[in-house]
Order: structure tokens, then C-alpha cells, then sequence
């Protein structure tokens, strides 16, 4: 029984981490030039590859520039 409960308690947990990090995503496509220069480090690194590209794109330096 305590094994059933810690495998609900998981998958909820699971889809609770998996929600708030879908909330943490950003849109680059709309993001100005000050809001890329706020952004910290570990923001950066969160991105995907195109998306970073994207930024560097618009700031007009290489990704190990951004980063």
C-alpha cells in the first residue's frame, strides 16, 4: 500500500515540476535588446540552441559572446 501511495506521490510531483517549468519559458521571438541583457546566466544555458542563436542574432555577437 505505501509503495502505491509513493508512486502517486511521484507522478504528482513529477507533473508539478514539469508545470512550473513550462511557466519559466521565454519568448525570445519578442524579447528587446534590455530584457536580453537582464537575462542571468543560468537563463541563458536554459535556452535551446536555436533560441540562443536567436538572441545572439538580435544583440549582434556569436553565442560564446552571450554566454
Amino acid at each position: 500500500m505505501k509503495l502505491i501511495y509513493t508512486i502517486i506521490l511521484s507522478f504528482m510531483l513529477l507533473g508539478v515540476s514539469s508545470s512550473l517549468k513550462a511557466q519559466e519559458t521565454l519568448d525570445v521571438s519578442t524579447m528587446k535588446k534590455s530584457q536580453i541583457l537582464k537575462l542571468t546566466y543560468n537563463q541563458l544555458t536554459d535556452l535551446s540552441l536555436e533560441d540562443l542563436m536567436t538572441l545572439a542574432d538580435k544583440m549582434g555577437v556569436s553565442t560564446d559572446e552571450l554566454l
